[in-house]
């Protein structure tokens, strides 16, 4: 039959491993949601990095248009240049670009384009109806060919110098737009290799977190081991000084005893000899023999020499 003892150290025992497993669960919980939020935190930036790279190239082209438009005519020393319209220079450039087999692809549309080639795919037209109900721009990556792209699209309104190709217009009204397109393929292939030191710096934390838990697990069990131990032990000792205190009869009190034959009377009011009321109340044992006096009353026939002792 196990000791209350016994049982209390299985308790315990099972409370450590039941304490170390919602550990282990709770850390590797924990690195889990780090890991999932840094994951989705480097979505967000190669997002942002693709948002970056599109307003930069489309800032580019609106800016080479503007200088080319402004500079049209003559150069500064004076010397007459062949002009050039907006809608000729814009598709110049835009075909430029495409020539240098960029991995930027960027034009202009509008939902009643002056050109075919300048119309707008269903990305594009719903961006541009977008900007009817007073959106400035729209992004999203979309799939061109197969391939992921980011898109970028911006309100294109009429600035001054565009009156003079577009007079029916007005300045500060939209004419369209202009849509920048940005291959992911570089920049998911960033982030994937991003992700993969991701997964393998917390795979190793979360290893590193058990192992440091299992050391721990470890020396819990070592010191509850020992204090069971001392348990036992302090137990044991008082179990054996229990077991000798029950064999140690004292006597105490008031012994009656008859002063002739000295027979002790116990407490049913029998006389017992002195020996065998002393040997059931006590550890004592006894051996017989004639004290002097005994054995000249005794034996008054027999020499000293010869008497017993």
């Amino acid at each position: 039959m196990e000791t209350p003892t016994a049982v209390a150290a299985e308790g315990m025992a099972v409370q450590i491993r039941l304490r170390s497993a919602l550990l282990a669960l709770a850390w590797l919980l924990a690195v889990a949601l780090s890991l999932a939020w840094n994951l989705s935190g480097s979505g967000r930036e190669t997002l942002k990095a693709a948002h970056s790279r599109a307003v930069l190239a489309l800032s580019k082209d609106l800016l080479s248009q503007r200088w080319s438009i402004g500079h049209r005519g003559q150069t500064p020393s004076g010397r007459s240049l062949p002009f050039m319209d907006g809608k000729g220079l814009g598709k110049q450039l835009f075909t430029v670009q495409e020539a240098a087999e960029l991995d930027v692809h960027s034009h202009p549309t509008s939902l009643k384009p002056s050109r075919p080639e300048n119309s707008p795919d269903a990305w594009e037209r719903e961006a541009l109806e977008g900007f009817s109900r007073g959106a400035t721009e729209a992004s999203g990556v979309a799939m061109v060919e197969g391939k992921p792209f980011f898109r970028l699209i911006r309100k294109l309104r009429v600035e001054k110098t565009c009156l003079s190709c577009h007079a029916d217009d007005r300045e500060n009204d939209i004419r369209g737009g202009i849509s920048v397109s940005i291959p992911m393929a570089p920049l998911l292939a960033e982030q994937a290799r991003h992700d993969r030191l991701l997964c393998g710096t917390h795979a190793v934390l979360s290893l590193v977190g058990l192992a440091l838990l299992g050391l721990g697990y470890q020396r819990l069990e070592r010191i509850e081991a020992a204090r069971a131990a001392a348990e036992r032990g302090r137990e044991k000792t008082i179990s054996d000084l229990q077991a000798a205190l029950g064999e140690v009869k004292t006597l105490s009190g008031m012994l009656p005893i008859c002063a002739n034959c000295k027979k002790i009377r116990d407490d049913r009011g029998y006389w017992n000899q002195l020996e065998t009321y002393i040997g059931k109340r006590s550890r004592a044992t006894f051996s017989h023999g004639i004290c002097p006096e005994c054995s000249a009353k005794l034996y008054p026939e027999l020499p000293d020499h010869d008497k017993p002792a």
